[in-house]
Formats: C-alpha cells, sequence, structure tokens
C-alpha cells in the first residue's frame, strides 16, 4: 500500500535490509547487529492490551518493528473476530512509521495513534497518501528509496480526540492574514534578529534556530518542550556559527547548513550533531552561502541561494533544475506586477478613458458651436 501511493519499491532481503519486523515480549533486544547504542531496547511490551508493538523511526542504519507476541494477533485478510487485533493493520501502520510517518491527528487515518474499532479492510486514508507522498514524492519507478530511524513511536488500543490549526490554504489558494512569529511563540525574545532555520522532528515537535539559540516546541500547542531552548554549543555546533538552513530529508535525517559550506548531521534522538562534512560531500552540485532550504510536497529538496534555487533530488543525490525563484514551482500563483505597476497602468488606464470622453465632449461643442452659427447666420 505505502509503495502504490509513492516512488517506494519494496523488496525481500534478507542480508542486510532496512526494515526488520520480529515479535518480541516484555524487556526484549533489538535484532539486527547494525542497531546503534545498546542492544536493550528502551521501550517494554507490556502483554495483552495497550502498546500492540512499536517501531524505532530512521536512521542511517536499520529500522525496527517490534510486535507484543502476547497479543492475540488475527493473520488473516478477512474481518478479524471481536477479540482479535488485526495483524496487517498493525503492520501497516508501524511500517508507516518505518518510513518517517508519525501519527496522524485523523481517525480514518491509518497512522491515526489508536486502534479504531473497524480494521478491515485495511486502507490507506487521503492524509496517508499525503504524508507518504511529503517524504518520498509520487511513484516513480526511476526512483528507489534508501534506508530510513531513531525515536520509538507505539500503538496502543484506546481513542482520543485531538486537532491542529493552520493558516495558509495553498489548495483552495486562500492565504491568512500575516502573523508576527511572538504571536505564537512568546517565549522568543524581543530582540532577536534572524530565525535561521526550522524543521519538524519525527515525533512531530518543531525544531527552530533562532540567532545562536535553539528551541523545540510542541505543536500543535506551540508550548515550549521542558529542558529548551538550548545554545548552539550544546548540540555539539560552534558556538558563533552562522546557520545558513536546517533541513530533514526523505529517510528522515536532519542537516544543518553553516558558515556557508559545512553540514552538520544532527541526531534528531539526542539532538547532537554527529559528524560534520563540506556541504559539496552532502549535497553534490548545491552552492556554498545557501540562504534557505526546504523539503517539498512533491518529494524533492529545495535549496535557496538569495533568488535563485536549486530543485535536489535525495536519492540520485543530484540537482535537477536550477534557475530564478518563482512561487509558481509551488503552485502559489501570485500577482506578476508590483503593486506600484498595477497602480501605474490604472491611472494610465483612466487617462486614456479621460482623453476619449475629453475628445467626444470637444467634438460636441464643436457640433453645438456650428449650429449656432448656422441659426444666427438664417437670421
Amino acid at each position: 500500500m505505502w509503495a502504490a501511493n509513492s516512488s517506494l519499491t519494496f523488496e525481500r532481503n534478507s542480508t542486510n535490509p532496512d526494515i526488520v519486523i520480529s515479535f518480541r515480549k516484555g524487556f526484549h533486544t533489538f535484532v539486527d547487529p547494525r542497531h546503534q547504542g545498546s542492544r536493550i531496547c528502551p521501550s517494554l511490551l507490556d502483554g495483552p492490551g495497550n502498546v500492540l508493538a512499536h517501531t524505532f523511526l530512521p536512521s542511517s542504519e536499520v529500522s525496527e518493528v517490534h510486535v507484543d507476541s502476547a497479543e492475540k494477533w488475527y493473520i488473516e485478510l478477512t474481518v478479524n473476530p471481536d477479540d482479535t487485533i488485526h495483524l496487517l493493520h498493525t503492520l501497516t501502520h508501524e511500517i508507516g512509521h518505518a518510513l518517517g510517518l508519525h501519527h496522524s491527528p485523523l481517525k480514518d487515518a491509518i497512522m491515526y495513534a489508536f486502534v479504531p474499532s473497524k480494521t478491515f479492510p485495511v486502507r490507506l486514508s487521503e492524509a496517508d497518501f499525503l504524508a507518504i507522498q511529503n517524504l518520498y514524492g509520487l511513484r516513480n519507478k526511476s526512483e528507489i528509496a534508501g534506508p530510513v530511524t531513531t525515536t520509538v513511536a507505539t500503538t496502543t488500543i484506546a481513542t482520543r480526540d485531538t486537532g491542529f490549526r493552520g493558516s495558509v490554504d495553498l489548495n483552495g489558494k486562500s492565504y491568512g492574514r500575516s502573523l508576527l512569529l511572538t504571536d505564537y511563540l512568546h517565549f522568543l525574545p524581543d530582540n532577536f534578529t534572524r530565525l535561521a532555520g526550522a524543521y519538524r522532528r519525527p515525533s512531530g515537535q518543531l525544531v527552530l534556530f533562532v540567532d545562536n539559540t535553539v528551541y523545540m516546541i510542541e505543536y500543535p500547542s506551540f508550548e515550549l518542550v521542558p529542558g529548551w531552548p538550548r545554545k548552539l554549543k550544546d548540540m555539539n555546533l560552534p558556538p558563533n556559527a552562522k546557520i545558513n538552513a536546517v533541513i530533514n530529508t526523505n529517510t528522515g535525517r536532519t542537516f544543518a547548513i553553516y558558515n556557508d559550506e559545512i553540514v552538520a548531521e544532527i541526531d534528531d534522538c539526542s539532538m547532537i550533531a554527529v559528524r560534520h562534512n563540506s556541504l559539496h560531500a552532502i549535497f553534490p552540485g548545491i552552492p556554498p552561502a545557501v540562504t534557505s532550504a526546504v523539503r517539498y510536497i512533491d518529494g524533492n529538496l529545495y535549496f535557496f541561494v538569495k533568488r535563485q534555487f536549486f530543485k535536489y533530488n535525495k536519492f540520485t543525490r543530484s540537482v535537477t533544475m536550477a534557475g530564478k525563484f518563482d512561487s509558481e514551482i509551488f503552485g502559489i500563483v501570485c500577482p506578476k506586477d508590483g503593486l506600484l505597476e498595477q497602480l501605474r497602468a490604472l491611472l494610465k488606464r483612466l487617462a486614456q478613458m479621460r482623453n476619449v470622453f475629453s475628445s467626444e465632449d470637444d467634438l460636441e461643442e464643436e457640433r453645438e458651436e456650428e449650429e449656432a452659427r448656422k441659426f444666427s447666420h438664417n437670421v
């Protein structure tokens, strides 16, 4: 299902897999020896009920899905009895996590945090389609996704309601009024000068790089996470680094570009920069002095150097398009002329209309004068 609605391709690989699925119980270990850190899984599987499974969100190594073997699983491709849990539904959800998706607030989504009352037939919702395409792009046989884990996500039996907010609707072509950043983020200092970069973690929090300070906030509440903010040096970044941009890729890896041509990879579990490389080594073809970067819903990364944009394919590691930035590449249509140009054109049209009316008035006056002369002559 995930492959049918994205550029992903799945194949069985028993020697060097990107995703490992296993049945575990209670306190347990990781299966794959490539897993970084301790061999002991930090998350308990608690037996029948509550936590059904958990998955470690993407890293550059391997993603593991641990399914609680103590649950009463139903493995057939039919409607499951009331006292059982549908394995296909749970695995589809957990593989979504392994690919980098976090929980959805929408109850009809396969990525909803809790098991719904009806789990068969197993289907992806429109929200699931958009989420996977946001990470990997539309289906394209020429693009094959690489490995994708670090943060643990769990699936439980329960229900709750939640929601989220937004101020811009690009699909409906309606744009909300502009808001000050401090209208939402009251903890920011009044004298901050620059929001250098921002991204969303697999677990859902937003991370903002403001001057030389980093903030982690909950979404959609916009509340500061306890223990934050932190200074750049606390994240193994130079204390006076100039942050050019921050971006997380389709495989769940996060990179901070700083001092124009250096890239630091940030471990989203420890929130520490674990390695530093040149910009060319990580994103070949992207010029130095990047001013901003974003991963768009088409699956590509976009880098900006002032008014120039560079469309980058992370799978082929190449620039596929470049040129002067126009918002239409993101489907946002803006007037080509500025406000002054539009006003000047309007005044010109008004002047032309006035000239036409004035000419007609002059002709009418000439006709009236001619008629008056004829009348005087006849008298």
